[in-house]
């Protein structure tokens, strides 16, 4: 017996309707989007701050839901804010006109930060799973369950699971399910699954700030002379197999080299193809690395990945000038009028 699961999160129920089936009831999603600021934390810690709508499910009631700015990198992050979308998935923006609500919103939960438009170097989007609610509803309510649907109860196709995750910390939950659904649809016993014990990617690490400070004292050659600041940015994103960037930057031609101006390393973007499967240059951009997360990293450095990845995908001159153009279109079309750059990235539940 064969198998198919369908985890495509916001694009489910597309791929659904092109087969003629549909969920019951149709899922509602949130574009959550959050924008980043052109100013350097002044420390390390984040804030929340209460906004101006609540959460109408929530078991502890509060006043309003939060707010968070929060140090990033050499910039600060903002967010979250929530908006239903019911139309396509590829379908959803943020306009200059959100970004001014947002912007009022955040100025007067905290007054201090007197932000205006010009602040803003790029926003960021994605659709994830939500409750369910009227349409005009102000104080929303949120997501907080993912959906495993098995089609042979709903629509007797057995061989067919929809899973749509609500968000990562409960994916292994979710996962350990489906898991266990498939493998009942395949006449196979599930052994007990280990990974609620086992550490995510990277997460093998007792203690973070002994494990970063461990880095900084005795780095791995090939990242020395990487300097702290990059280190501090390597062990937080790749945690304790940080390791397998070292191995990169160590047998790639100029793999401890940064890209551009940037502070992606060229290792980063060989790791990504080799050991991630990242296949788009808007992958590695956008997804596997920081590259382009918090703005428009420059043609260089844009274009220094591109020959990268074409050189371990083999692409052609017109694959190259493709993959270039896509990952150009995002960072500038993708941008609400009036604002200098933008960052679009679709970031369904991984789950």
């Amino acid at each position: 017996a064969k198998v198919v699961v369908n985890a495509a999160g916001p694009w489910s129920e597309g791929l659904l309707a092109g087969r003629r089936l549909a969920l019951s009831p149709a899922g509602t999603y949130s574009r959550d989007a959050c924008f980043i600021v052109r100013r350097r934390p002044e420390h390390r810690f984040g804030l929340a701050v209460p906004g101006q709508t609540r959460d109408p499910d929530a078991i502890v009631s509060r006043q309003a839901r939060h707010l968070f700015v929060v140090p990033w990198r050499d910039v600060t992050l903002i967010g979250v804010w929530h908006v239903v979308h019911r139309a396509e998935p590829d379908d959803f923006t943020v306009t200059a006109d959100d970004l001014e609500d947002f912007i009022d919103e955040i100025n007067q939960a905290h007054p201090a930060l007197d932000l205006s438009i010009d602040d803003v170097a790029a926003w960021n989007a994605g659709l994830v799973l939500f409750g369910d609610n009227a349409p005009g509803a102000r104080d929303l309510s949120y997501g907080k369950r993912s959906r495993v649907v098995d089609h042979q109860k709903t629509h007797g196709i057995d061989g067919l699971i929809t899973a749509i995750g609500v968000r990562w910390t409960t994916a292994r939950t979710v996962a350990d399910k489906v898991v266990r659904l498939a493998s009942r649809k395949m006449g196979r016993q599930t052994p007990a699954s280990g990974t609620d014990t086992t550490p995510a990617f990277g997460g093998s690490i007792e203690h973070m700030p002994d494990f970063m400070a461990e880095l900084e004292r005795t780095p791995p050659p090939s990242l020395a002379a990487a300097g702290p600041d990059a280190l501090y940015r390597l062990g937080r994103n790749y945690g304790s197999e940080v390791a397998r960037i070292a191995r990169y930057a160590e047998s790639v031609p100029g793999g401890g080299d940064r890209l551009g101006t940037s502070d992606v390393l060229r290792a980063e973007v060989i790791h990504a193809v080799r050991e991630e499967a990242a296949v788009r240059l808007g992958d590695v951009v956008f997804r596997r690395t920081d590259l382009g997360t918090a703005g428009d990293p420059g043609d260089e450095a844009i274009t220094e990945c591109c020959e990268l990845m074409a050189s371990e995908l083999d692409w052609s001159d017109d694959r190259r000038q493709r993959e270039f153009a896509d990952v150009r279109r995002v960072l500038t079309e993708r941008a609400a009028p009036g604002v200098s750059e933008g960052v679009h990235t679709l970031v369904g539940d991984p789950s």
